[in-house]
Order: C-alpha cells, then sequence, then structure tokens
C-alpha cells in the first residue's frame, strides 16, 4: 500500500507524510547547484550570465534545468524588464536561507582540520563574501 506521499509504506526512508515531505526536500536540495543557486539569489535578483557567473562551474544547460526545477516549485520566479530578464526567490525560497545558514554554521564547527578551513577561507575570498556567505 502506498502512503499519502506515493511511496510504499513499508520503505524504511518514508515513515509517514512529514517524513515524506523531508525525504523528497533533501533529494531536491541535494542536487547539485541548487543550494548554489539560492544561496546566490538570496542577495537580490540576478541575471541568468550574472547568476552563472557567481554560482560558477554550473553549464548554461544544468542552470536553466535547475531554474526552472526551482520556479516550479515556486521557490523563484522569473521577471524581466524591457532590457533585462533575472531571476528572483519567493518567500518560500527566502526561507531557504535559514537552511544554507545551518549549513555554514555546521560546517565552521565541524570542518575545522586546517585543510578544510583554508579550503573554506580560499573560498569565500574567491566569492567576494563573508563568514556567512553573504557579500562582504
Amino acid at each position: 500500500m502506498l502512503n499519502c506521499c506515493g511511496m510504499p509504506e513499508t520503505d524504511p526512508r518514508i515513515r509517514d507524510c512529514a517524513a515524506g515531505a523531508g525525504y523528497q526536500a533533501i533529494e531536491f536540495l541535494q542536487e547539485k547547484w541548487v543550494l548554489h543557486i539560492v544561496r546566490s539569489l538570496l542577495t537580490g535578483a540576478k541575471g541568468f550570465n550574472a547568476l552563472s557567473r557567481e554560482v560558477g562551474g554550473c553549464n548554461p544547460t544544468t542552470l536553466t534545468q535547475r531554474l526552472a526545477r526551482l520556479e516550479s516549485l515556486e521557490l523563484l520566479r522569473k521577471g524581466s524588464l524591457p532590457e533585462w530578464g533575472f531571476y528572483e526567490l519567493t518567500p518560500s525560497g527566502q526561507a531557504l536561507g535559514a537552511v544554507i545558514d545551518a549549513i555554514e554554521g555546521w560546517a565552521e564547527q565541524h570542518l575545522t582540520t586546517p585543510e578544510t578551513a583554508h579550503l573554506y577561507r580560499h573560498w569565500q575570498r574567491e566569492q567576494g563574501s563573508d563568514a556567512s556567505g553573504r557579500p562582504a
């Protein structure tokens, strides 16, 4: 028998609808580039090219797919002005800032080897951000 999330009731990953929603959220958020895109948009609306540069390393096809998925989940909206198309987070997308902050806090507390600390500081400088990941 399937639960309300469409998963078999015997599936050990899904115990009830609340667990199902959490599982589905993790499945989506763990997709490569999703949280990087959200993190970038937390500082404000961006055009596709600016977003691509800020996220770094994500090919245009993948970025387009991730943006479409975020839009379908109503986490961002695509807007346009006469000379500029842009993407911005909805209130639901903005709420993911707390998730990103929690990950950052965990990383600062637990990824404390000299190598990870060095890589993290280097990445922050490269991104032009402070310890919270927001623009310095």
